[in-house]
């Protein structure tokens, strides 16, 4: 059998259809409980520069890749991050360098600057090795229980895992994965900060008491972290052992100063955010497509099985897989982790036909970047063949955005490449796991573009 003919052409993942009238737009922006992919029409995905006026406020949405540089990279000290965005993640991260602006950003960034480089793969790779390990044994036990599991809960337990080892040099235990990962649910639900309404107003939106689970959520999430934090100021750093010890060696290269524990447990829920969300998400997607698709699940198992049952090396990892690693672009592609990219100008500027004003919003999104369709061929279909070399020379530079762009762009891309990569070859090497409610599971933007639900599905052992 050809695998490589076994792959349907043409499947359409989950994704809204464009609505294609303002009316809709302005329907769903008034609603209290709204999904942003849903609001948006059908000619955003063919404009290069769109201009909207949404009750006191301008909105713009550059789509064209070398505006969108001119704007993140050439021009990022005159576009912060926005205070709508802002706002919707101080009260998890403090103002951790995620969220930081200006001169806070530039004197966190600098701190943290020899934390990153510690995050080398060749001593990573060891805890990315042990916490998936640990992971297929659960999926292997739910598989022998025969009851539906929640996918998305495990993906984030064993990313989280990652991430508390990568940092901590220990494990997160079942019941912390738990904690964190339904406060983590609640606070995206319940934070109304990037609600679509907000949108209607300029500036800091009127914004009510936040809810006390929501309160709730940012607390069992810092707690935890702040637990494991203070664990390690009680027991003393170690030069070298890891990157938790690295934040608290670092300090200010002008004035000396370290990171205060608050300041600590900011950073670190930094890490933990982007380093364990956005790549839990991704896999869930990855496993909900793959079970409509039995061609190309059978070309990842070849893959996976050319490894061997072992633990790979690092060399091998970074060097095989050629067709997962592909399928893991193509789904970052169709789903990146953050949909919309949200600055604010400090200054006038030009910008193409326009001129923006302090205030106005400025929405450069990976979602309507990768479904344009001047930049992508059959823009909403599955195709990871789309980056085979030869092909790959077709895609507009910067039109591939799934980890940002300009000076804040993730510097977790490599880590976040190989932990999935091991994730899927391991999932789809042992198991058959199949959705229970395949039709049920759309995309939802909150923070992060993720399933509208939790997503229970089966496993079964491969024979």
């Amino acid at each position: 059998m050809n695998l490589a003919e076994t792959t349907p052409p043409r499947y359409r993942p989950p994704a809204p259809v464009p609505s294609g009238n303002l009316g809709t737009f302005l329907k769903v922006l008034l609603s209290r409980d709204a999904n942003l992919l849903t609001a948006l029409p059908r000619r955003v995905f063919d404009v290069l520069m769109g201009e909207r006026v949404i009750g006191d406020r301008r909105l713009y949405i550059i789509n064209h890749p070398e505006t969108a540089r001119e704007v993140m990279v050439e021009r990022a000290a005159n576009y912060p991050k926005a205070a709508v965005f802002v706002d919707a993640l101080s009260p998890l991260v403090g103002d951790g360098v995620f969220v930081a602006n200006g001169s806070s950003w530039r004197r966190q960034r600098d701190m943290i600057r020899p934390a990153m480089s510690g995050i080398a793969l060749s001593r990573a790779y060891p805890h990315m090795g042990a916490a998936v390990a640990d992971c297929v044994a659960r999926v292997a036990a739910q598989a022998r229980a025969g009851k539906p599991f929640a996918l998305d809960a495990e993906l984030s337990h064993v990313t989280a895992d990652v991430v508390f080892r990568t940092i901590f040099s220990e494990p997160i235990e079942a019941e912390e994965a738990m904690t964190v990962f339904e406060a983590f649910a609640r606070f995206q639900v319940l934070s109304d900060q990037l609600a679509p309404w907000k949108l209607l107003y300029s500036g800091r939106p009127p914004t009510p008491p936040q809810a006390a689970g929501f309160r709730a959520a940012c607390a069992a999430i810092r707690g935890t972290l702040g637990r494991m934090v203070d664990r390690r100021l009680a027991s003393g750093a170690a030069a070298g052992r890891d990157i938790a010890d690295a934040l608290i060696g670092a300090t200010d290269p002008e004035t000396g100063r370290a990171f205060t524990r608050e300041e600590l447990v900011d950073q670190i829920a930094v890490f933990f955010l982007a380093g364990h969300e956005t790549t839990a998400s991704m896999l869930t997607w990855a496993l909900v497509i793959l079970a409509n698709l039995p061609g190309a699940t059978a070309r990842i198992r070849a893959e996976a099985d050319a490894l061997g049952q072992g633990e790979p090396s690092l060399e091998a990892l970074q060097a095989g897989l050629p067709y997962t690693k592909r399928v893991l672009r193509e789904v970052l592609r169709l789903y990146p982790p953050v949909g919309f990219l949200v600055r604010s100008p400090l200054a006038p500027d030009k910008v193409r036909r326009w001129t923006l004003q302090p205030g106005d919003l400025v929405v450069v999104s990976p979602w309507v970047i990768h479904r344009h369709r001047g930049f992508w061929k059959d823009p909403d279909l599955f195709d990871p063949d789309r980056f085979l070399p030869e092909r790959a020379a077709d895609i507009p530079k910067d039109a591939y955005i799934p980890f940002g762009l300009g000076p804040r762009i993730c510097p977790g891309a490599a880590f976040a490449t190989v932990e999935s990569t091991l994730l899927l070859a391991r999932l789809m090497g042992n198991f058959d796991i199949t959705p229970v409610s395949p039709a049920s599971i759309q995309p939802s933007a909150r923070l992060t573009i993720r399933p509208n639900g939790t997503v229970l599905c089966q496993a079964r052992a491969r024979g």
